[in-house]
């Protein structure tokens, strides 16, 4: 989109969040305070606190006010109530710099988000509900796969992460995470938004800390041109033949995502590829794959590796292999190497698995032990897997079926922990297509889960516990029981 900085996007939103200081208690405005300080920087001080020093007195604040323009110029939207917060804040070592391990999932928007040992997340799906990606009034004409299942991953040292310097120079047919064709696509301002016609798409939060996502994936297609001309803000949606579709889920476990797609199928005539990661490279050059270093000067190539290292990056584990490609290239003086693996022209009903370990070593890349992660399942009925060291499973029913214990009676998307004992002590669901008034599982075994959620009832009879949610009025967000 629009060319922004870091640091002064940071501090227009910090000047935002300021504002619920005194709201919710002291302990609330303790975390404010730590949001702020875990963003501080040269430049994030100057937008904040520019012009003042602990010194600063209401006359000192009059002063610099009273002559016109100098407010935007030399104080912009900080007012001497704020300059004491943001002061403290940014001053204080009492306020927490560490980044705080959470997940969370905005099921309105298919957007969820995992903050885990230091490094984050991000996860972008389309729906029926949600647009695929916006390009109008001449901003974001090659944002087409930025929506389209894209994971972004945020690592403490990692260098120009989707900064406005990647944007302009990373090549944007390569998004990571996204399933896309190998096509040229024109930069175009669209004045409407494209929605794919799928409505399974969605995912669940478990404890505050993991995820499982999943989306019925639709490329974008267009069969007939409306007319309309760009008058300033964009055109019309012009014809755009694809027929790409896939099944993609997501499990957000403790150490490690996993990456799952099934039923991969286009017909088009292009190749399509998975993107692994397409990252800008500052210093170390290389990957290393399956403890063999490949340098920037190799250009493209195939791999048949089954652990990959991208410094500042983390590791990527590939249970299954698969044809792993991997590009060297250099744009406006920025060098970037992106990592796909090709589902060949015209694939028909193909699938992938690949593991990512966020901010991991080299060394805890190669030492990673690939059987903790067990995929169960990866198909167009179940997408299933567990994380054996945690207790996390993760459980895509695309239809009604039967699965791990647990019989699911409309397509649902679920995620449960279980402890040493093979016992269930939480358990979430969601009904993704939000069309349904109820969500119903039987789980085949006596269980204590229970909620205070009125929509949620449990019923114990014959060493099976029924459950039965209450989601007309859900819009997709899901309902938890704990023992």
């Amino acid at each position: 989109g629009r060319a922004m900085q870091y640091d002064t996007c940071a501090a227009s939103i910090l000047r935002e969040v300021h504002y619920l200081y005194g709201l919710f208690g002291e302990e609330f405005d303790s975390e404010i305070s730590c949001l702020i300080r875990r963003n501080d920087s040269p430049e994030v001080r100057e937008q904040l606190i520019s012009t003042y020093d602990s010194g600063t007195t209401l006359e000192k604040y009059r002063k610099i006010n009273s002559f016109p323009g100098t407010r935007a110029a030399e104080c912009p939207k900080t007012n001497i109530c704020a300059y004491a917060r943001f002061y403290d804040a940014l001053t204080n070592e009492k306020y927490d710099v560490k980044s705080p391990d959470y997940a969370y999932m905005w099921y309105s928007g298919d957007v969820c988000v995992q903050h885990r040992h230091g490094s984050m997340v991000g996860l972008r799906m389309p729906s029926c509900r949600t647009i695929a990606y916006e390009c109008m009034n001449g901003d974001n004409g090659d944002g087409w796969y930025s929506g389209d299942g894209a994971l972004y991953l945020y690592t403490p040292t990692g260098f120009d992460e989707y900064s406005p310097a990647w944007w302009k120079g990373a090549d944007k047919t390569m998004i990571p995470g996204t399933t896309v064709e190998d096509r040229e696509r024109e930069i175009m301002f669209f004045n409407c938004g494209w929605r794919p016609s799928r409505d399974f798409v969605g995912g669940v939060c478990l404890d505050g800390k993991y995820l499982t996502a999943s989306m019925d994936y639709e490329s974008f297609h267009n069969e007939i041109d409306e007319g309309r001309p760009d008058t300033g803000a964009g055109r019309s949606l012009p014809v755009y033949h694809c027929t790409l579709t896939a099944n993609k889920s997501w499990f957000f476990f403790d150490r490690a995502i996993l990456c799952l797609g099934s039923d991969i199928t286009a017909k088009d005539g292009y190749t399509v590829r998975t993107i692994i990661e397409n990252r800008a490279l500052s210093g170390e050059e290389f990957i290393v794959a399956d403890g063999k270093r490949i340098y920037f000067a190799n250009g493209e190539l195939s791999l048949s590796a089954q652990r990959i290292f991208i410094p500042h990056t983390g590791g990527f584990i590939f249970p299954n292999g698969g044809n792993i490609k991997v590009r060297f290239y250099e744009n406006a003086s920025v060098r970037y190497v992106s990592l796909w693996l090709d589902h060949g022209v015209n694939p028909e009903g193909e699938k992938y698995a690949y593991i990512l370990l966020p901010n991991a070593s080299d060394n805890e890349t190669f030492d990673y032990n690939m059987g903790d992660i067990e995929i169960l399942q990866n198909d167009g009925k179940i997408q299933a897997a567990k994380e054996k060291s945690s207790g996390l499973c993760g459980i895509v029913f695309r239809n009604p079926g039967e699965f791990e214990g647990i019989s699911a009676d409309q397509p649902m998307i679920m995620m449960l922990h279980r402890d040493e004992s093979e016992k269930i002590t939480s358990l979430t669901a969601c009904n993704p297509t939000q069309r349904l008034n109820k969500l119903s599982f039987e789980i085949n075994s006596s269980t204590n889960l229970s909620s205070n959620d009125p929509c949620i009832s449990t019923t114990q009879k014959n060493c099976t516990t029924h459950v039965e949610i209450t989601c007309d009025s859900a819009r997709g967000r899901a309902f938890t029981l704990k023992a």
